[in-house]
């Protein structure tokens, strides 16, 4: 009787093991802390490596841009796998697609071509796509281009 009376006189609770809940209780809120911090340094390690890749492959078809304008014709085949810089970067490369003369835009007369007056000159409009890439990151940048190519004749059979 008297340890029934003891029990109940010291409030009868018990505070065996709520330090044990209590480190537990921590240790899983300390986990998932980690676990946050964890995941969003990875991800944004994954979105900073996909922005290099996409600019890297962004160069290579604004190299592509100007090999197409220096060397633009409009018989031209399309040039696949061309290297930019194979010294200092050989993995950014890029195609150039076969153009293709628009043919829902009109001719652009270019007037003062003929200084004899007996023919008319036009420009005409040809679309193609360069394709940059980086296999050092898997990634490729597609860009549509349009060129204006002239003064030619104005000949429904010319080209």
């Amino acid at each position: 009787m008297r340890l029934v009376r003891k029990y109940f006189m010291s409030g009868g609770k018990s505070e065996k093991g709520f330090v044990l809940v209590a480190a537990i209780l921590a240790t899983m809120i300390l986990m998932a802390l980690g676990f946050y911090v964890l995941t969003t340094t990875t991800q944004d390690i994954r979105i900073s490596t996909r922005l290099v890749a996409e600019r890297k492959a962004f160069s290579a078809a604004e190299c592509g841009l100007h090999v197409l304008c220096l060397t633009f014709d409009p018989g031209m085949a399309a040039l696949s796998n061309q290297s930019c810089d194979a010294t200092n970067d050989p993995n950014n490369k890029y195609d150039i697609a076969a153009p293709a003369r628009n043919s829902t835009l009109p001719s652009i007369l270019t007037v003062g071509s003929d200084i004899t007056g007996g023919k008319r000159w036009v420009s005409q409009v040809y679309n193609t796509t360069i394709t940059g890439k980086d296999t050092s990151y898997n990634s490729s940048v597609p860009v549509a281009v349009g060129v204006m190519f002239g003064p030619v004749p104005d000949d429904p059979s010319y080209r």
